[in-house]
């Protein structure tokens, strides 16, 4: 199956999960889910969606342990169940996480026996300007070492999160191709993925899922996208 991960960033509530739960609790799910809330509903998110979804978090830390504070480690992730994390997304590069801080992460996160989620994008100057590949490319270079079967690849392209544009079919279809070639990993879409528009990008055969933002706090709405496929 393919894959739909919800990320809530900074918002949602106990109440919202609570909506969510009932709205999947009478029908079959057609895509593996994976539901990455704030790191203070993780743990009530694995109360509730345990049995149907994978739980991620949004982020870790490059520490493993010790005197770091607001920080939250791997194993501390593990230890409540989380079995994915978000890593290199670009709201994250954008407040100051590097490469070297991103593979780090990457590895921390594969010692703690937790699958990754790895983000990847270009702005839109890098896209005018017919660079996008090129961009790619020097970004999966520096990590290649050190991803592996554990990792899935998010290609979200930074001037469509948010903003109700994305690239048309045939350019997703052609960097996902690129992507997945040069990693050999599962590459999933995301930047403004809604009920509208995702059986279409799905429908791409190289793309192995998506990755939805604020579409995901829609629960009517999120609710379809889980049930049609």
């Amino acid at each position: 199956m393919k894959i739909i991960a919800a990320n809530w960033k900074m918002d949602g509530s106990k109440e919202l999960i609570d909506n969510l739960a009932i709205s999947l609790s009478d029908l079959k799910l057609v895509f593996n889910f994976i539901f990455c809330p704030p790191f203070t509903l993780i743990d009530y998110s694995i109360q509730k969606f345990a049995s149907f979804a994978k739980i991620g978090a949004q982020d870790c830390s490059v520490f493993e342990n010790g005197p770091h504070t607001g920080d939250i480690s791997c194993s501390r992730l593990a230890d409540i169940g989380c079995s994915f994390v978000i890593i290199g997304h670009s709201e994250r590069r954008k407040s100051g996480d590097y490469d070297s801080a991103i593979k780090t992460k990457i590895e921390n996160a594969q010692k703690a026996g937790i699958n990754q989620i790895v983000c990847v994008g270009e702005d839109l100057n890098t896209y005018e300007s017919g660079k996008t590949l090129d961009f790619l490319s020097q970004q999966i270079k520096v990590l290649k070492s050190v991803l592996n079967n554990n990792t899935v690849i998010a290609y979200e392209p930074i001037w469509a999160i948010g903003t109700g544009k994305i690239p048309i079919l045939k350019e997703i279809e052609k960097i996902h191709n690129f992507i997945e070639k040069e990693t050999g990993l599962t590459v999933i879409y995301g930047g403004s993925v809604t009920l509208n528009n995702y059986i279409d990008i799905l429908s791409i055969k190289s793309v192995g899922g998506v990755l939805v933002g604020g579409e995901s706090l829609k629960i009517e709405r999120f609710s379809k996208m889980l049930y049609t496929w």
